[in-house]
């Protein structure tokens, strides 16, 4: 490169672009002229980049925002001289993402930040790139805070010096999330109250002790990074009404064991009007003579007042000697009512009765009459708690057994019917009437399944109770068996309560073969059936009875054990029921203490009911006269005169319900049979089934309508 010459200047001149050369150059300079020989000189040029200066507009190179508001941000860079550098590239990088900034002119660049809706400190790098100078950057810092809302709840209006629960909300606008950690204040009449942070609300109570009026509570909220919250609501504190109480008290104090009431009344004070429904507390204290002081005031001690504002409690005189009684009332405020109080001496006089209890303890003559006194009081309380009861007791029970035996008579028929399937599993008639089992169980069924279509859900119903001509049909639904029992007359409490018992029982005793039950029988054991059937109904009171083994008995058994000799069928059997009048009439007692007596001598097995196999052989193949037990034969007369001269032995008086008599009745008279000429036999129509087909009618003809 040639040089030019400056002649103002004298010298000679070479400009070079100085980014061309960054580094260390060796610069050889040549001269030459005309008539100069050659020279030559080498120069070293170092040529280095300008450092740039970068200003921002941000205060101390940090700022602050919500998630809703822009950010502007502005750069001026300029070089080493302070020259505006107007050609720069610069870019910001700001939450993970590099944005470009724009020129405006005079070395000024700028940007619209839109912040992210994340929480916290986010720093901003600024970096301005231009040939000819160093990179330079700039880092800047960013708080974003959150959006927030907040919200108040409290009751609108409170009673002075009551509790009022003040809630606070205070959440993140843009997420709808509590914030956590904050320090959230109420102001109420210039008191500041700080509100504690539970399960997403900040909650505190405070106690009204302002007077009455309106009042604006003011509620502030701030937490880090979270923009603060502010808001208000009024407040109306309603004033108390005022009561009182009058006390009075009902008893003589001076009377040991003597009860003492304490009567208070509550009234409102602007209107003398009664204070209902509030308790009255009670407190008693008890001033001996001898310097002893008792104090009662358990918790227990209150009452309710009543519509006239009355509230009472009492107690009984202590023993002792009292100089006096002082009690006390205490309303212990409520809401919207102040608590008052009141108290009352009552004095204890001298009691004549104290005299005459001192004559009684303190003197020979008075502790013998006392003696006496406790003696017969004894005796009287033993025959009264002793004798009395158990007579009455045992009336009671004579004829909770009769009536029980009676309602064993109206007992005709039980079924057991599977419920999925309507099949009779298990029939037992009570008497020698027969039913058809299947055809009461397909009725059953349709009913049930009448119900669910009626329903129109499908559910199965549920048959309680049917009453057809004087018979009764009821059931027990179990879980897989429905207990039908069918009788003449109500069904009793004890009858339903039997009747779900055996069903428990049989579900127990088969449950595993019930479930999934495929229609076969022959897993139920008959003679298990029946035999707890007859259990849990009690009903060998009414089978066929037998005399049982010989043995030595009591006259009065021994009249009972010959009048039933007489009067057995050709079967040698007799039914309990057949002998309670006649016995009854004989020993002029009560139908309940016969049968008494003739359970006695079951239980002694004087007298048994027949076997569980014969019941089924008479109601299965075998013939009623084919029945293969032993029977037993009356006594001889030889040996009944033997047993007229054994002695009887004695029995208990609750137990005595036969008594021996001077003379012995009459034996009865064999009762003459008259022939009668056979009728015709008359068809008979079980009123069952007659009902089975009334009601099959009844459904057929509700169909024939629909269709």
């Amino acid at each position: 490169m040639n040089f030019t010459y400056n002649s103002g200047l004298g010298v000679w001149e070479l400009i070079l672009d100085g980014s061309d050369y960054f580094g260390i150059t060796t610069v050889t300079v040549r001269a030459s002229a005309t008539g100069y020989s050659l020279v030559q000189e080498i120069q070293t040029l170092i040529v280095v980049e300008d450092i740039p200066s970068v200003s921002n507009s941000w205060a101390g190179d940090a700022t602050s925002t919500d998630y809703t508001t822009n950010v502007p941000l502005s750069v001026t860079i300029r070089d080493s001289s302070g020259a505006f550098i107007n050609d720069a590239t610069v870019t910001v990088s700001v939450f993970s993402t590099s944005f470009p900034m724009s020129f405006v002119g005079d070395g000024v660049y700028s940007i619209i930040i839109d912040p992210a809706e994340i929480q916290g400190i986010h720093q901003v790098n600024v970096t301005m790139v231009r040939t000819g100078f160093q990179a330079s950057s700039i880092f800047l810092d960013l708080t974003i805070s959150a959006t927030t809302e907040i919200d108040i709840d409290f009751l609108e209006s409170e009673y002075e010096q009551w509790n009022l629960a003040v809630t606070v909300t205070y959440t993140d606008a843009f997420y709808d999330t509590p914030i956590e950690g904050a320090t959230v204040t109420i102001t109420l009449d210039g008191v500041e109250y700080v509100l504690e942070y539970s399960e997403g609300v900040y909650v505190v109570e405070i106690v009204l002790n302002v007077n009455p009026g309106e009042y604006t509570i003011s509620v502030s909220a701030n937490a880090l990074f979270c923009n603060d919250a502010t808001t208000a609501s009024s407040l109306t504190v309603l004033p108390k009404a005022a009561v009182y109480l009058s006390l009075t008290t009902e008893g003589d104090p001076s009377v040991q064991g003597q009860l003492l009431s304490i009567i208070a009344t509550l009234r409102y004070n602007n209107s003398d009007l009664p204070v209902t429904n509030v308790n009255i507390y009670f407190i008693v204290t008890i001033y001996y003579t001898n310097g002893t002081i008792e104090i009662r005031n358990s918790p227990t001690q209150y009452d309710t007042t009543n519509d006239a504002g009355v509230a009472s409690w009492g107690f009984q005189i202590p023993a002792g000697t009292i100089d006096r009684i002082e009690v006390e009332a205490d309303f212990r405020g409520s809401r919207d009512k102040w608590t008052t109080y009141l108290s009352l001496d009552v004095f204890v006089g001298t009691n004549p009765i104290l005299l005459v209890i001192s004559f009684f303890f303190f003197s020979n003559i008075g502790r013998l009459i006392i003696i006496s006194i406790a003696v017969l009081a004894i005796i009287a309380a033993g025959y009264n708690r002793s004798v009395k009861p158990r007579k009455r007791a045992v009336r009671a029970s004579l004829e909770n057994q009769l009536e029980m035996f009676e309602d064993l008579e109206s007992l005709r028929h039980f079924m057991a019917i599977y419920l999925d399937r309507g099949t009779c599993v298990f029939y037992h008639p009570f008497t020698d009437e027969r039913i058809q089992p299947d055809l009461i169980s397909g009725f059953i069924a349709a009913i049930t399944s009448v119900y669910g279509e009626i329903k129109g859900d499908g559910v199965r119903g549920t048959l309680e109770e049917i009453q057809y001509h004087g018979l009764r049909l009821n059931s027990y639904s179990g879980e897989f068996i429905i207990g039908i029992l069918i009788l003449e007359g109500e069904m009793t409490p004890l009858l339903r309560e039997r009747l779900q018992f055996f069903v428990e029982l049989f579900e127990n005793q088969y449950d595993q073969d019930l479930e999934g039950w495929t229609g076969l029988i022959d897993c139920f054991d008959p003679e298990w059936v029946v035999s707890t059937l007859n259990s849990a109904f009690n009903y060998s009171w009414l089978l066929p009875h037998r005399f049982g083994p010989t043995q030595k008995v009591s006259k009065t058994n021994a009249r009972i054990l010959d009048y039933i000799g007489a009067v057995r069928d050709d079967r040698g059997e007799f039914y309990l029921r057949d002998l309670l009048k006649p016995l009854a009439e004989m020993f002029d007692k009560s139908e309940a203490e016969i049968l008494d007596r003739l359970l006695q001598l079951q239980e002694k097995g004087m007298i048994v009911p027949v076997s569980i196999q014969t019941i089924l052989q008479r109601q299965g193949m075998g013939l009623a006269d084919s029945d293969s037990e032993g029977i037993t034969i009356p006594l001889p007369p030889e040996l009944m005169e033997e047993i007229e001269k054994i002695p009887e032995e004695p029995e208990p008086v609750e137990e005595e319900i036969v008594g021996e008599e001077q003379q012995e009745p009459e034996e009865p008279d064999e009762p003459v049979v008259k022939e009668e000429k056979p009728k015709p036999p008359k068809k008979m129509v079980d009123p069952l089934e007659e009902f089975v087909k009334d009601v099959e009618d009844l459904l057929t003809k509700e169909k024939e309508k629909e269709e």
